[in-house]
């Protein structure tokens, strides 16, 4: 059935996910904008023969249509299906051809063809062709980290894309997440978790590959944002990095170091802290002790203790083409 499935939606102009393992194992690098399951209520075969059959069979399945973007069903609806033949057919052919009529029945449904124009347009854009995009960032916060702990982590998320977890942070009022390419990977909506509890469907709108950055939008947030600070981390400066370490049963997490260096490598910059980086800290912001953010968690360096680099958030605004908006001024330092 999967194979019909597949032969006839691309027939009929459907974009077809190109991987040959389950959708629903949702491995790295799947961009798909539905999961389609079926289940079997009815069979019933009225043929004859050992390995060639001719007669007929009915089916009865329950469709079921699900929205990454939406995060629900967006499509569900029970179609009979039948199919008759006179001449003997190989049997593998007579389940195909059988396979065949349920699926083109599911195809010429017009319901069905209505949920998956729903969204299958837009997903993230290569930043080489963005145009600048303005943002209205928070204001600075007043006082320093250890004196707005919880309102500075009220601003950060887990991000959940299908294959992993990792984090992100808002920037933004109007709903704007910063968060690293390989956390979202190829897919168009992720999973958010909020501070407090609850989950929101984010759109990847922007992502650059070579500099591991991805830009995200969800609903506008009335809870606090974080600000870009102006001007360059200094070497020794003291830091804090806010993540989801482990993913979101450790959320919330904030651990402290220094600023150890500022490394440039390939001609690629980094930020360069001995503050403690676990898988799922991907994307978090790296703050100084104001509160304002200095650079994303990228990579930890695996076999070094004491050794993690961070992309400049100068960087990941220029390579993301974001701008402030004028009464959004950067946190000043």
């Amino acid at each position: 059935m999967a194979r019909a499935f597949k032969e006839e939606s691309i027939r009929l102009g459907y974009a077809s996910h190109d991987e040959d393992s389950s959708l629903f194992e949702q491995k790295a690098g799947s961009g798909t904008d539905f999961r389609l399951g079926a289940t079997l209520q009815y069979l019933d075969y009225r043929s004859c023969g050992l390995k060639d059959l001719k007669g007929g069979a009915y089916s009865k399945i329950k469709w079921e249509l699900f929205s990454v973007r939406h995060q629900k069903v967006v499509y569900d609806n029970v179609i009979d299906a039948s199919y008759w033949t006179d001449t003997s057919l190989p049997g593998d052919e007579f389940s195909k051809q059988l396979s065949k009529a349920m699926i083109d029945n599911l195809l010429g449904d017009s319901k069905f063809a209505e949920a998956v124009q729903i969204d299958t347009a837009g997903g993230a854009e290569a930043s080489k062709s963005l145009p600048p995009l303005a943002l209205t960032t928070g204001q600075a916060f007043s006082g320093r980290v250890t004196q707005n702990a919880p309102t500075m982590l009220s601003a950060v998320v887990t991000i959940e894309s299908g294959h992993g977890t990792g984090t992100g942070f808002y920037i933004s009022q109007e709903g704007y997440l910063l968060t690293n390419q390989h956390v979202v990977g190829d897919a168009k909506f992720v999973r958010i978790r909020l501070a407090g509890g609850r989950s929101v469907v984010g759109e990847v709108l922007r992502t650059d590959t070579a500099r591991d950055v991805a830009l995200v939008r969800a609903d506008p947030v009335t809870s606090s944002v974080l600000s870009p600070r102006r001007g360059e981390a200094r070497v020794g400066e003291e830091v804090y990095l806010l993540g989801s370490p482990f993913g979101d049963a450790l959320s919330g997490s904030m651990t402290r170091g220094i600023v150890s260096s500022r490394r440039v490598f390939d001609g690629i910059a980094f930020l360069q802290s001995d503050v403690a980086v676990n898988p799922g800290n991907s994307g978090g912001p790296l703050l100084d002790s104001d509160g304002s953010v200095l650079g994303l968690a990228q990579i930890d360096v695996r076999g070094a203790k004491g050794i993690a680099l961070f992309i400049p958030i100068e960087e990941a605004l220029d390579k993301l083409s974001l701008t402030l908006a004028d009464k959004a001024a950067l946190a000043p330092k």
